[in-house]
């Protein structure tokens, strides 16, 4: 199989393999990024899975490469290196890379992962070559060629429920459908999700984009400009008056009207 990896990343994978191999490191490209490179699509995130402990490796390997370490998980032993690069624009100026860890062999890591389309691998010292092999017990390049979501097994909701509104998610985003014996474990399972933590829920803004994009929504339903993510359709559901007008416009104090004070706490 033929991988067609951004040049960029090309390179600073490069790196990343020789860091890793002087090491004594296995490593897989993993994942999402996988995933996407797949399916042709940019991404400036990248998984690597390492035979060996992230949060000992990473530190490491961000010295090496120029980056900037960032622990994720004491527990499961993930990690995260942000490497800057002004010649990558279309992912902010930075890539990032996800170091996770596993033990027993790279087919029982990816037997764990929650869905076939992202239980997927390449070793990374294959980078370089024409052909690499794709390691895929679970079969995930076919529901990839099928645009279909399929849970690995049928614990997959059980070990993290949070992988509950992962699969709806992904489905959209992707545009697939979702597997019907997938779509059953859904229905089977929906109950889990009220105990599933508010933050680990997907964000696609990080904290500051996030408030900032509030304070953007909060003007469109107060008819004070458009907004990018919704039309004039979606702002018609929203009660609205002359009324409503008026009582927003009014001042409450040193020049303050209450349309301003409701974007301040829209922003914080």
């Amino acid at each position: 199989m033929k991988l067609s990896i951004n040049p960029e990343i090309s390179l600073l994978l490069a790196r990343v393999n020789d860091f890793l191999t002087e090491q004594g490191v296995e490593a897989y490209l993993v994942g999402g990024f996988l995933r996407d490179v797949l399916l042709g699509r940019d991404t400036a995130d990248i998984d690597i899975a390492l035979a060996a402990d992230a949060l000992e490796v990473a530190p490491r390997l961000a010295g090496a490469v120029g980056g900037k370490f960032v622990p994720l998980d004491k527990v499961n032993r993930v990690g995260r290196v942000i490497v800057a690069d002004k010649e990558a624009p279309r992912t902010g100026g930075r890539w990032e890379l996800d170091f996770s860890s596993f033990k027993d062999g790279i087919e029982h890591d990816l037997s764990r992962r929650d869905f076939t389309v992202d239980a997927m691998a390449v070793d990374l010292k294959q980078l370089g070559k024409a052909e690499v092999q794709l390691i895929d017990p679970a079969d995930g390049l076919s529901d990839l060629h099928r645009g279909v979501i399929r849970a690995t097994s049928e614990t997959t909701f059980n070990s993290d429920a949070v992988r509950l509104l992962r699969a709806v998610r992904l489905a959209g985003e992707l545009t697939f459908g979702i597997d019907g014996e997938t779509g059953a474990l859904i229905q089977r399972h929906h109950h889990l999700v009220a105990g599933v933590a508010g933050e680990r829920k997907e964000h696609f803004w990080n904290v500051f984009d996030h408030s900032l994009m509030t304070v953007a929504a909060v003007d469109f339903i107060l008819h004070q400009g458009a907004w990018e993510y919704a039309s004039d359709k979606v702002r018609a559901s929203a009660p609205w008056s002359a009324e409503l007008s008026h009582h927003f416009d009014l001042e409450v104090s040193s020049g303050s009207t209450r349309r301003s004070l409701l974007k301040l706490a829209a922003l914080l």
